[in-house]
């Protein structure tokens, strides 16, 4: 086989090898999403509402506070762990007024957005989430899932986290993680005592209240593939510099 055949013969293949392991090339995008000061957090309502509903700015409210770590829980990883404590941590104060992050607000939201180009594709997108004591998830506009922590525990007492497939929720564009926690306790047969607020959810009424130590534990991750024009593209621009690069000399 003459070199120029073996050449048209070595660039067809990579071009297919391309193709099909799009994974190998430098625009694989991992998006780290797991609990931390890269989240936005308020005790505002109105804005979490706003989160909720897919509106979101990178300005809106403060970096979560994190890590606020929770001392009866030893079964998480402290760092991915997260509250709201305001600007300079001064709403998670300690009894004698030292700020602590041992005690904050007893509701909070939490929002997170990334981009994802047009024509990329999410190959795989999960999360393990538990909040002390209730959270919602939404992601763009839509409602994942909801839980207690009392009904997510390991025999040990220990949390046990919910592991939350995402893949089918993400999009191209801007995508907006959107979490509002609660400390308390979910409302049985009895009405809220002790101080504590009625407040709905997804799951019937919750009793809101401060009891110290929330937290908000969020670790996972989404795999974006660049689209497949720039694979072909990318094929063919390394092509060209093997030719250019393997030419053989003229006479």
């Amino acid at each position: 086989m003459s070199y120029k055949k073996r050449l048209m013969c070595m660039s067809a293949a990579c071009v297919v090898s391309f193709a099909l392991a799009p994974s190998c090339l430098a625009g694989l995008q991992v998006v780290d999403f797991s609990g931390g000061a890269s989240w936005r957090s308020t005790d505002d309502s109105v804005l979490g509402n706003r989160w909720a509903h897919g509106i979101f700015d990178a300005s809106d409210g403060v970096a979560a506070y994190a890590p606020y770590s929770n001392s009866g829980t030893t079964a998480l990883n402290s760092n991915r762990m997260m509250w709201y404590c305001g600007t300079g941590g001064d709403a998670c104060r300690s009894q004698t007024g030292e700020i602590t992050g041992a005690s904050g607000p007893t509701e909070v939201f939490f929002g997170y957005s990334f981009y994802v180009k047009p024509g990329a594709s999410i190959r795989g997108a999960r999360a393990a989430i538990i909040g002390d004591d209730f959270f919602t998830l939404v992601v763009n506009s839509q409602r994942v899932t909801s839980a207690v922590l009392d009904e997510h525990k390991r025999p040990d007492g220990q949390p046990d986290p919910l592991i939350v497939d995402l893949a089918a929720y993400l999009h191209e564009g801007w995508n907006v993680l959107a979490i509002r926690a609660m400390d308390g306790y979910l409302k049985g047969p009895e009405e809220c005592g002790g101080g504590y607020i009625t407040a709905p959810t997804a799951m019937g009424a919750f009793c809101k209240g401060d009891r110290g130590n929330e937290y908000m534990f969020v670790s996972g991750s989404a795999m974006v593939v660049p689209e497949p024009a720039s694979i072909s593209l990318a094929a063919i621009g390394l092509l060209g510099v093997g030719l250019l690069r393997r030419r053989p000399p003229t006479a």
